[in-house]
């Protein structure tokens, strides 16, 4: 896949947005969690001029909640997810999870 190839050598929460191949109307912002994993969210486009179906619709949103354009989901959602999941392991309620001698393959 494309995408994979893209992200494979890009650090840890990088992001990019692709098209979704079955509908004009959603994208899917697509960011690496760790080397060989990533997570994938649909990006529904409302308010779309029907003249110009290629270009991407005025409101965007993310799980119901809304965005002006992509560069708010870059800064507003995307950096404030991967600092959540940066921050998760060292969280007092997840470190009595931590073992050491289990290691994650990616």
């Amino acid at each position: 896949m494309v995408w994979q190839a893209y992200l494979q050598d890009k650090p840890r929460f990088e992001a990019i947005v692709r098209p979704k191949g079955t509908s004009l109307e959603q994208v899917t912002l697509t960011w690496k969690y760790r080397d060989g994993m990533y997570a994938h969210y649909p990006v529904v486009e409302s308010d779309k001029d029907e003249a110009k179906p290629m270009l991407l619709g005025n409101t965007l949103s993310i799980y119901q909640r809304q965005f002006e354009d992509l560069d708010e989901i870059f800064a507003t959602y995307v950096g404030c997810v991967a600092v959540g999941v940066e921050c998760m392991p060292s969280h007092w309620r997840l470190s009595q999870f931590h073992r050491p001698d289990v290691t994650i393959r990616a």
